[in-house]
């Protein structure tokens, strides 16, 4: 693959349509002009048509500052257009073409367009094509101004994406990412299948039982129709009996009671006439009757107002005095007010309080106060010395000889401590630790160099035609390279040991492959043996060293626990000693003085308290007066109360008036004339009385006639009351026969729907309603407790289970997917891991042989790194070692411009040499190079040409004496840029001739 053509249209400087031919695959292009003439917007506009959306890589802030704005001779552009004609005649990017157009452009609207091939594409499909063919927008195909040595200082992060696509795995990188997003889309839709299937499962369990219920429900109804029907058409015949049975007994009732109306007929008439003589009789006894009714009213008005009277003499009479019982309580009241001696009582009162008010009373009060204070003044020096005492007896009172012996010890103990001793110890040994870690870092080096040489070794096998042992040596091959990968960077000897009998296992496939071949291949193998016998020898010094290292690290750890233990323990003998010279050192005098003062303090308290009960028996007195005081005062309140109940008494008998004995006197002889009169009404009514009895004798005779015919017709009208009841009766069993009849019809009709239901049901004359009944209920019951269902529940049922049949294949399809997409990944990692590590090895030791071309020297190399991000993932990086000859510099900024760019160079040679692009376009990559820098920069390249197709932007006069073709960029009046091509082998022919 290689580029053939590149067309530019209203980009940047390039007003109208400019073509650059590239069509010679092997030539060295050179593009040249001032500065200023737009030469580097090629350079652009390769980056732009390869999908760069860094608008500031491109030089420009927005997508508008790429078209064309205009100037004084030309219009500005409706919008810019690169296209970019790749040859693919050997098939290497995975297209059924041979030649590919990649196709972008933008225009003022905003909006933008990729085609590939004359058809829409999106910059996903773009990327992906060119990754998959080896190139693409971010990797070394396009190197720009000031961009050259700025691949120095990438970060490790940034300088492994360079390195993916030198190692061919950008293409597995895009599929791995487009599988992640499929298998995040497959575990995502995974999820949404589960949400739906957990919202589905309950419903279509409750469906399940819905239509198990459908089911259950007709079964049941069936039951229930069935047993309605018996039991309806059985009622239906019972009640057409039992209303047959009453008609015919009420017709029979109605005759026996027409019969008996006509006797009852003859009995009234008979009863009329006695009745009109009985009642001429009995008005002579009615007049009787109401004379003595009206004596006893008039007996009754007479009690009431007896009683009326009797209750105003006791409510206004009774308990009321005379006058001159009046006058006697009141005077009885002020004599005992006479008696009562409250004047007396206070003048002897006043006489106690001056008696206590004398200045003796006063002064032994005051003499005892000064007393306690005293006393409790000694009491606390007593308790002073009593614990200055104590500290005389405790342990810790310690004489000025024994705070001495005690210190000179601790002194002896700090000594015995040796703490130097061990520091010196501490010092020795980590002496000897930092000696065995940098023989381990010697070590570590040799073992690098010796995988460099395996390295070299493994490409120079390559070149050996093994035949039918060629597998073998690969597998070997393989096997080193994982045995070389395990060895970076072991730090534990466990895994030192694992590493190493993996070398011995290698040594042993080649000792026994060297024996199946001979020649030059032979000796090829003994030299790998040789250095992998090496690497192994190395390896097991390298083992016993961090063994040995471990070692010291243990016994250094334990004389620095142990020397921090001896040095917290001298601090601690050092504050006790301070402690010590602190303390107050305690003499016998000094405790016997304080012996004597306590003794005397104790004395002195003795009579301080003797003298204080002197002076209470003295106060006795006044406390005698004090309690006779308070019995004075309390009588005196006493009596001062009584004074005020007596002063309310005699006001209360000076407002009540005197009994008026007159009017009492005419009550009592009213009352007295009204018992009179009835004693006399009640002789009256005793009379009539009598009159009456005599009267009621002659009536009775009638009477008992009348009774007798009264008696007959009472019996015929409870013997047709009878009737008329039966008779009701008869018509309510009948109405509610016909009530039950209709009840019933009415619950066909509801039931069953229709009369017609019954036809041709047998009744069952000896049916049990009650249970019938009860087992009818218990049936609907049934129904009830199964409640409503949807009439579509089934076909619902049906559907839904369908659905969730569906569904569940669906997440087993996924889930085999989902395991398939994590394997693919797991493949492609695998992939990419091996496809990577053998690159960059390849590429480490070409940039080491570039440089020393590029400097004549010097040393360098690459180094793979990883780190841990926060989310716990692995990120892996590139750092670069360059030190050119004669100098020791320890970082890339150190280097000079110019070595910088020879640095730069030799790594994109590097990769150049491993993975060829189609093409490679510098611009302007060589304006820091001198002639002999340049003059090996263009051997290289020279040598790289015959792989991969260059196109220069230059000034440099080497270089343009190396292209096969040159472009010219002038700017015209109109500041639009202008290309000229000049093929210098057809000028130079032209000129010779």
């Amino acid at each position: 693959m290689f580029l053939k053509k590149l067309e530019i249209s209203g980009f940047k400087s390039f007003a109208t349509k400019s073509v650059v031919d590239f069509s010679d695959m092997r030539s060295i292009t050179g593009i040249v002009g001032p500065n200023g003439s737009g030469k580097s917007n090629i350079a652009d506009s390769v980056r732009w048509v390869l999908g760069e959306q860094s608008y500031k890589t491109i030089r420009s802030k927005k997508s508008e500052d790429v078209i064309f704005s205009g100037s004084n001779g030309k219009n500005k552009a409706s919008g810019a257009r690169v296209s970019m004609l790749l040859d693919n005649a050997d098939g290497k990017a995975p297209i059924d073409f041979s030649e590919i157009e990649i196709e972008r452009a933008v225009y003022r609207d905003g909006s933008s367009e990729y085609l590939i091939n004359g058809k829409k594409a999106r910059l996903l499909d773009v990327a992906e094509l060119l990754a998959r063919a080896g190139f693409g927008q971010s990797t070394y195909s396009v190197i720009g101004q000031g961009m050259v040595d700025s691949m120095l200082f990438y970060g490790p992060a940034e300088r492994k994406v360079l390195f993916d696509e030198a190692a061919g795995v950008r293409s597995y990188e895009i599929k791995r990412e487009q599988t992640i997003r499929k298998l995040s889309d497959t575990a995502q839709n995974i999820i949404r299948i589960k949400d739906i299937l957990s919202e589905l499962s309950p419903r279509l369990s409750t469906l399940s039982r819905q239509a198990e219920k459908a089911k259950q429900k007709d079964e049941i109804a069936a039951k229930l129709a069935e047993k309605q029907k018996t039991y309806f058409a059985s009622i239906w015949e019972k009640l057409t009996h039992i209303e047959k049975e009453k008609r015919t007994e009420l017709e029979r009732i109605t005759k026996e009671a027409e019969k008996v109306e006509e006797e009852l007929t003859e009995l009234n008439s008979r009863f009329g006439r006695i009745l009109g003589q009985e009642k001429a009789d009995n008005s002579k006894l009615d007049e009787l009757r109401a004379d003595i009714s009206k004596l006893e009213d008039k007996k009754d008005s007479l009690k009431q107002e007896i009683f009326t009277k009797r209750a105003q003499l006791q409510m206004k009479y009774e308990g009321a005095l005379s006058k001159e019982e009046l006058e006697e309580k009141i005077k009885s009241l002020e004599e005992e007010l006479k008696s009562l001696k409250i004047a007396e009582k206070e003048a002897e009162a006043e006489k106690l309080k001056k008696k206590m008010a004398d200045g003796e009373f006063k002064k032994t009060k005051e003499r005892i106060a000064s007393l306690e204070a005293e006393r409790d003044e000694k009491k606390q020096q007593i308790y002073t010395i009593t614990a200055n005492l104590d500290v005389f007896n405790s342990q810790d009172a310690l004489s000025t000889g024994e705070i001495e012996e005690k210190i000179a010890k601790l002194n002896t103990e700090i000594n015995d401590l040796k703490i130097q001793e061990k520091e010196k110890e501490k010092e020795k040994i980590e002496k000897e630790l930092s000696s065995i870690s940098g023989n381990i870092i010697d070590i570590q080096k040799k073992i690098e160099e010796k995988k460099n040489e395996l390295s070299v070794l493994s490409q120079e096998l390559e070149s050996f035609d093994f035949g039918v042992v060629g597998e073998e040596l690969a597998s070997i091959l393989e096997s080193q390279n994982l045995f070389l990968i395990e060895i970076q960077g072991l730090e534990k000897t466990k895994d030192i040991k694992k590493a190493a009998s993996k070398g011995k296992e290698v040594i042993k496939q080649l000792e026994s492959l060297i024996e199946k071949v001979g020649g030059a291949s032979r000796g090829a193998l003994s030299g790998m043996t040789e250095v992998q016998a090496k690497l192994e020898s190395l390896l097991k010094k390298k083992e016993e060293l961090v063994e040995r290292r471990d070692e010291i690290k243990g016994r250094l750890l334990e004389i620095g626990h142990l020397t921090n233990s001896l040095v917290r323990r001298r601090t601690e003998i050092k504050e006790s000693i301070d402690k010590l010279k602190k303390i107050k050192p305690v003499e016998k005098a000094e405790e016997e003085k304080l012996q004597e003062k306590l003794v005397a303090l104790k004395k002195k308290v003795t009579e301080i308290e003797a003298e204080i009960e002197e002076k209470d028996e003295g106060l006795t007195i006044e406390v005698a007066l004090e309690r006779e005081l308070m019995t004075l005062e309390y009588e005196i309140e006493k009596e001062e109360s009584r004074k005020k109940d007596i002063e309310a008494e005699i006001k209360k008998y000076q407002d009540i008036k005197p009994v008026d004995e007159k009017e009492k006197q005419d009550i009592e002889e009213l009352i007295s004339s009204r018992e009179k009169e009835i004693e006399k009404i009640n002789a009256e009514i005793e009379s009539l009385k009598t009159e009456l009895n005599v009267g009621s004798n002659d009536f009775s005779s009638a009477g008992k006639e009348l009774t007798t015919v009264k008696d007959e017709i009472t019996k015929k009208q409870s013997l047709l009351t009878e009737y008329g009841r039966e008779t009701t009766n008869l018509k309510v069993e009948m109405a509610r026969v016909e009530t039950k009849k209709q009840d019933v019809k009415e619950d066909i009709l509801r039931e069953l729907g229709s009369e017609a239901e019954l036809a041709g049901i047998k009744a069952i004359p000896e049916l049990d309603e009650e249970a019938t009944r009860a087992e009818i209920e218990k049936i609907k019951n049934k129904l009830y407790a199964i409640g409503e269902i949807d009439p579509e529940v089934e076909t619902e049922f049906e559907e839904v289970g369908k659905r969730v049949e569906y569904l569940s294949g669906q997440i087993e399809d996924l889930e085999k997917a989902k395991g398939d997409l994590e394997k693919m990944i797991k493949d492609l990692d695998e992939k990419i891991k091996k496809q990577f590590q053998t690159s960059f090895e390849s590429i480490s030791k070409k940039f080491k042989h570039f440089f020393g071309l590029l400097f004549d020297g010097g040393e360098a190399g690459l180094e793979l790194v990883t780190s841990r991000e926060e989310d716990g993932e692995e990120k892996f990086g590139i750092e670069i070692m360059a030190v050119p000859p004669g100098k020791r510099v320890k970082s890339l900024s150190a280097l000079s411009g110019g070595e910088r760019t020879l640095t730069s160079l030799a790594l994109l040679f590097a990769i150049l040499s491993v993975n060829p692009a189609p093409f490679v376009l510098l611009d302007e990559v060589d304006a820091a190079l001198d002639e002999t820098n340049t003059k090996r920069f263009l051997k290289i390249v020279h040598e790289l040409a015959k792989a991969t197709q260059f196109i220069f932007i230059t000034h440099n006069r080497e270089t343009m004496k190396e292209a096969d073709v040159i472009y010219g960029v002038t700017m015209d009046d109109s500041h639009a840029s202008r290309l000229l091509s000049v093929r210098l082998e057809e000028a130079i022919k032209t000129v010779k001739k």
